[in-house]
This record gives structure tokens, C-alpha cells and sequence, in this order.
């Protein structure tokens, strides 16, 4: 796998492409694709999650970078953005407290551990906030970590979808719901619907992060008081 992980990873990521360009259809996703082809290869060969770590170390070092371009269009739409500053900001809070809330209630009355509540209430940000926080809440940290990728490939193979049956037609409100929900892996569907889209998801992802990186803390013990 150290030697395959790399070629393999590319491989699967060009053919899933090229397989959207040629039919459209939301699960054809260059992350969940190959997902669905490394990870069972992994559980029932003899590679290892280590192996393929390795064998795909050039990957993790493109990461951050690749992550820090997403500022490029958010840099484009800026005179624009700074214009509906507030508006932004405050629909990026709401979006903080509906997904922390949602997920310590319905965790609470399904009787779910709180290591668990706290891991998912994490699970709208980007990976290493989602960490860190789960970590500072006292949470599973890798619970968090898998979680948030499940949810970034919901978002950026439903989120569309869903937005064009409620006819929310607006790039910046579909921008703005993908980036908060979905974080990096929406916002890099959402660059492919378009510039603004794309720009304002970038910046939900930003906020959203640190929305709740800052209240997840105060605002988890305000509701257990409360529940309790």
C-alpha cells in the first residue's frame, strides 16, 4: 500500500471525474468514490491504515495549501461580502447553535453517551477544528474526525439537491448553507457550481469554525443545565 496508495488514490480520484463529466449525478463524488474502493481494501487486506498514510504523504502536505487557496475567490467576492457583513455573520451564528443544539438533543433523549454529544456537535467544521474541540469538550476526537467527513460528503452530494427542490436559488444563500454545513469538502462542490458560491461558502466555512471553536464550550454546559 505505500507504494499503491498514491497512484491508487489518483487513479480513482481522475476516473470519478471524468465519470461526472459524463453523467451528473450527485453520488458520483470524487471523495466518497474512492472512499468506497481504499477503505475496504484496507479492512480486508493485509494493508494497513499506516501504509496508506505513508504511501500518501505527498497528499497530506498539498492539503493545507489546497485549503488556503480556497481564500482566492473569497478574496474576488470580498467588496461584496464586506457589504453584507452582518447579515453573514448572523446567519453563520444561527447556523452554529442549530447544528451544536441539534446534536446535544437528540444525543440527550436517545440516551447517547456525552463523549459522543460532544464529538458530534463538532461535526459542521473543518477536521482539525473539529479536533481541537471535541478534545477541549472532552469528546472522542476520532468520532469527530469520521464524522465530519461523512458530513462534508452528505452536504456536497445532497446539498444542491436539496436546495433546488426548496427553490433556493440564490448562490450566495447556497454558498452560505454549504460552507456552514459541509465545511471544505461542500465548499469544494460549491466551487464547482460557481465563483460566488464558492466565495461564500470559503467564508461560512471560516466563520462557522470559529463560531463554534469560541460558544461550543459555555454554550454545551448551558444545555446540559438546562436539560438536567
Amino acid at each position: 500500500m505505500i507504494y499503491i496508495g498514491l497512484p491508487l488514490t489518483l487513479a480513482l480520484y481522475l476516473l470519478t471525474k471524468k465519470m461526472y463529466v459524463f453523467r451528473r449525478l450527485p453520488f458520483i463524488n470524487p471523495v466518497l468514490i474512492p472512499c468506497m474502493v481504499i477503505i475496504p481494501l484496507i479492512l480486508y487486506t493485509d494493508y494497513t491504515l499506516q501504509d496508506y498514510m505513508k504511501g500518501t504523504t505527498v497528499l497530506k502536505y498539498l492539503l493545507e495549501p489546497s485549503i488556503v487557496a480556497l481564500a482566492i475567490p473569497l478574496y474576488l467576492q470580498f467588496k461584496e461580502i464586506k457589504k453584507q457583513a452582518f447579515s453573514i455573520l448572523f446567519c453563520c451564528f444561527i447556523s452554529t447553535i442549530i447544528s451544536i443544539t441539534s446534536a446535544i438533543l437528540i444525543c440527550h433523549f436517545m440516551g447517547i453517551d456525552k463523549e459522543i454529544a460532544y464529538a458530534l456537535s463538532a461535526r459542521s467544521i473543518t477536521t482539525p477544528l473539529a479536533i481541537n474541540t471535541a478534545n477541549e469538550l472532552g469528546g472522542i476526537a476520532s468520532i469527530a474526525a469520521a464524522v465530519v467527513c461523512l458530513v462534508g460528503i452528505a452536504g456536497s452530494i445532497l446539498g444542491f439537491p436539496i436546495m433546488k427542490k426548496l427553490k433556493i436559488t440564490d448562490p450566495k444563500a447556497q454558498g452560505l448553507a454549504i460552507g456552514s454545513c459541509s465545511h471544505a469538502v461542500g465548499t469544494s462542490a460549491a466551487q464547482e457550481h460557481g465563483l460566488t458560491q464558492g466565495s461564500y461558502s470559503s467564508l461560512a466555512l471560516v466563520l462557522c469554525g470559529i463560531i463554534t471553536s469560541v460558544i461550543a464550550p459555555s454554550y454545551i454546559s448551558f444545555l446540559y443545565r438546562f436539560l438536567l
